[in-house]
Order: C-alpha cells, then structure tokens, then sequence
C-alpha cells in the first residue's frame, strides 16, 4: 500500500504544480486586465488621482503615440503627469461617450514585468463606434499591483486599412 501511495504522489505532484503554475498565471494576466481597465475607467470619468494610481510614478517612463496626423510621446514621468494634470483640470468632467477593450495579448516576462497589446474601441453617447486605437502597455508589480510603466498607442482608426486577412494570403490549392 506505501508502494502505491508513493507511486500516486510521485504521478500527481509534477501535474498539481503545473496546473497551479497555469492558474497563477491565469489569474496575474486577470490581475493585468483589471489594472488596464481602471486607467481606462479613470480616464473616462475625468478621475486624475484613479488614472494616475494606475501608474509607475517614477523613471524611466515612456509614451509614444501616433496617428495620420502626426506621432509624439513624453519621455519622462513628470512631463507625462503635468500634460495629464493640467487636462484634467481643464476638462473636469466626465467623457459622454465610453472605451471599451477587447482583444488582449498579454506576456508575463518575470513575476513582476509584463507587457499587453490590445484594441482600445471608442463609442459616442449612442453607442456608434468612433474609432479604434491599438494599444501597448508594460507594467510592473509594486507591492502587489500592476501598474503600468510605458504607453503606447497608434491611433489605427486615422489610418486607411490595408489589413489582408491570413485567409488572402494563402496559396490556392492546384
């Protein structure tokens, strides 16, 4: 009966501890999910102290943007809070319209350090989509929390699309 105990546990060990690695991971990439939300929420109902939370307060710190119209970026915290400061003080009310985000790719590099690539949609008040953005963010975790440490956003919706689908791009059978 020892036998076979020991033969149960030395089967099932190395299969616990994967599926707790997978749920770990599950769970961080959620964690990462809820930290991009709430930025987006903030941003939404013009909160500045619930948007600014959600970040690394500290150097190095990147934005980078772009549209049809023109790219630019901060590359520094305190440049990248005091343009944030000043718009929300200016516009202190929140949007009548709503983002929605769907599509997330999300890649833990260590425990701490993860980046996400997702598409950021904007709606008006009736619920009509305005456009969309392809957005990329790098966080780290600060006691416990996901904050986000670099901002990337391409304003896809300015652009013409020229997307071919994988489906065009195959060779046809002879």
């Amino acid at each position: 009966m020892k036998k076979i105990f020991v033969l149960f546990i030395t089967v099932l060990s190395p299969i616990a501890v994967y599926c707790q690695g997978k749920i770990t991971v599950e769970k961080e990439k959620a964690a990462i999910i809820a930290a991009i939300e709430q930025e987006t929420i903030a941003y939404g109902n013009a909160d500045y102290e619930s948007w600014k939370a959600a970040y690394v307060q500290n150097d190095p710190f990147v934005r980078i943007n772009s549209s049809k119209t023109g790219f630019g970026g901060r590359n520094n915290w305190q440049s990248y809070d005091s343009t944030w400061y000043a718009y929300y003080k200016d516009n202190p009310k929140p949007l009548t319209g709503k983002y929605k985000n769907e599509d997330y790719i999300i890649r833990l590099v260590t425990p701490e350090v993860a980046w996400a690539v997702y598409k950021e949609n904007f709606f008006d008040d009736k619920d009509t989509k305005l456009g969309w953005n392809l957005q990329t963010r790098f966080l780290e975790k600060q006691n416990g929390k996901w904050k986000i440490s670099y901002v990337g956003m391409v304003s896809a919706s300015t652009y013409e699309d020229k997307t071919v689908e994988s489906s065009k791009l195959a060779r046809p059978t002879p």
